[in-house]
């Protein structure tokens, strides 16, 4: 049996209850994919927790992969390694399928996307999404592409002093309609001293970025995120 106390910090534990929270009594998902696993603290966890029939932990670094076989070598199911790049997975389409991507930038994360939607067209996946930086470009991509990206839920949070957006995202859920994803989100409340200060932080980066814009990108999301300042609390949704 594996450890059943195992600890998460805010990012993981925050992903690791939007996933239980996504299960229901008639409809788990099949098989979660734990992708950039490094430790694999989240896939041990929802193992752990038997949400689902099997977890698999992706990673392209090796001696990771080794690590993690010896920690979970007291498990004898429920579970599979896999060392290799995240965007080329062979996803079953007749599986209901949660792939987690997190702890990587935005840019990596919309390669990874591009490659697992060409690979997989008839998948049936929800994507769990938690950049490390730029998730202005993982937004945008997601944006550009409504059918295959419905909101699920998303939000800000804050971990050990930095700064994180959680997209959830399904492309099969008939109850989910209009949920295009905001190019700057609409989880703001700026009630909140995290929401402000992050809020700051995206405005002090795209002024600098103001410097060299050729295409005039940084200019328009600085627009945007300047526009923001008109959302209160008490109008900022929950989702």
């Amino acid at each position: 049996m594996m450890n059943p106390s195992i600890q998460l910090g805010v990012r993981l534990q925050t992903l690791y209850e939007l996933i239980l929270d996504r299960q229901r009594p008639t409809r788990r998902y099949d098989q979660i994919w734990d992708c950039c696993c490094d430790h694999g603290y989240l896939g041990r966890a929802l193992l752990n927790a038997n949400c689902c029939e099997q977890v698999i932990f992706v990673d392209q670094v090796p001696h990771i992969m080794d690590r993690l076989a010896d920690r979970l070598r007291t498990v004898r199911s429920g579970f599979q390694l896999i060392t290799g790049d995240a965007g080329k997975l062979s996803l079953a389409s007749e599986k209901s399928q949660l792939v987690i991507l997190a702890g990587v930038g935005g840019e990596q994360l919309v390669e990874m996307l591009i490659d697992l939607e060409a690979l997989n067209p008839g998948a049936s996946v929800d994507y769990l999404l938690c950049p490390v930086n730029h998730t202005r470009a993982l937004r945008q991509y997601l944006h550009q592409n409504p059918q295959r990206f419905k909101l699920l839920h998303e939000r800000i949070l804050c971990d050990r002093g930095r700064f994180y957006e959680v997209l959830f995202t399904t492309s099969h859920d008939s109850s989910v309609t209009e949920a295009k994803i905001s190019l700057c989100g609409e989880m703001w409340d700026f009630s909140l001293a995290d929401h402000q200060t992050y809020h700051a932080k995206l405005l002090r980066y795209y002024r600098a970025r103001l410097r060299n814009d050729p295409d005039g990108l940084a200019a328009q999301a600085l627009e945007d995120y300047q526009s923001l300042n008109s959302i209160t609390a008490s109008d900022a949704p929950s989702r």
